[in-house]
């Protein structure tokens, strides 16, 4: 942790800033920005938090229900099954808020925003537009 100190920790900060500004914009952009007025953004972090909480109600895909132990679960119920239900529909795998102390039911879901290549964020951002676009339909 030594060679972790201020000067390292502004280098990172400023990596990392262009990839979260982008996808709290497309965030904005889709609707799923956080809208609690005690959220705001973070200057030196890697990830982001987003509100898919209008998903709630979806019907789960079926290759998803397949694995689940429950017979009678179909819909989305909770920040797990909006992580799976995201990972399984559209391949893109995020993390559920409630494992860093959130509501089960909040809707909360992390991005982390530690892309590579631009092609990765370009594919966040088809992807996000795209489920905004499927709920609309």
């Amino acid at each position: 942790m030594e060679q972790f100190n201020g000067d390292e920790q502004l280098r990172l900060a400023s990596f990392y800033k262009p990839m979260v500004r982008s996808v709290e914009a497309l965030l904005q952009e889709t609707d799923f920005a956080v809208k609690h007025d005690a959220y705001q953004s973070r200057t030196a972090t890697f990830y982001v938090i987003a509100d898919f909480s209008d998903l709630f109600g979806k019907t789960l895909p079926e290759d998803l229900l397949a694995i689940y132990d429950s017979k009678s679960k179909r819909v989305i119920e909770n920040n797990i099954d909006l992580a799976m239900y995201i990972l399984f529909k559209y391949k893109l795998a995020l993390m559920p808020m409630h494992y860093f102390g959130a509501k089960l039911n909040s809707g909360l879901l992390r991005i982390t925003c530690s892309f590579e290549h631009e092609a990765e964020l370009e594919n966040m951002q088809k992807v996000l537009r795209q489920i905004r676009q499927d709920l609309i339909s």
